[in-house]
């Protein structure tokens, strides 16, 4: 099985869509993977993720599969945060020790959100990510098996993903 991890074109982010730029970029993706073999193309529900696999899709008359859990991160991005709140949590709800941030450098697999800025945060978008990403494989026949994927039946298929830069680092991370 081969993964494509696709990020939609250049953004118009406050009206969730492709500048002309991005429409221009999308359209010249789709016409270079022409000679990529793709046999099931999910995107993003976001305009901007939507309107770049639509380039690809109409060209191989594939019909994408619309994914909540392909949806941009929600980082919080924009003014600062508040100080008394800098992760926009109710305090009962998380524990945030940034003592442990990034302890000698490094990030451990299974305590990363308390290791990481805004890790309690991520950590649920993450885990829907994951959950999402595991199944489309799991489909495929390949279930997850603790930091690994266990081959049930072996797939030929190729999987497009069209999404976002942070969906794809996620991915990449999980």
């Amino acid at each position: 099985m081969q993964l494509l991890l696709v990020r939609h074109g250049d953004p118009h982010y406050p009206t969730d869509s492709l500048t002309e730029r991005g429409h221009a970029e999308a359209q010249r993706l789709a016409e270079v993977l022409d000679d990529v073999p793709i046999d099931v193309l999910y995107a993003s529900t976001m305009g901007r993720a939507r309107q770049t696999a639509a380039y690809t899709a109409r060209r191989r008359e594939l019909e994408p599969i619309l994914c909540d859990w392909l949806r941009e991160l929600d980082g919080r991005y924009g003014p600062e945060p508040d100080p008394e709140d800098p992760l926009g949590l109710q305090p009962s709800a998380y524990e945030w020790h940034p003592t442990v941030l990034l302890r000698n450098g490094a990030v451990s697999y299974d305590r990363w959100p308390e290791e990481v800025p805004y890790g309690p945060w991520m950590e649920p978008q993450c885990r829907r990510l994951w959950a999402g990403f595991d199944g489309a494989l799991a489909s495929e026949g390949y279930a997850r098996d603790g930091l690994c994927y266990r081959v049930e039946h072996r797939s030929t298929r190729t999987l497009a993903f069209f999404c976002h830069g942070g969906v794809i680092a996620a991915l990449l991370a999980h």
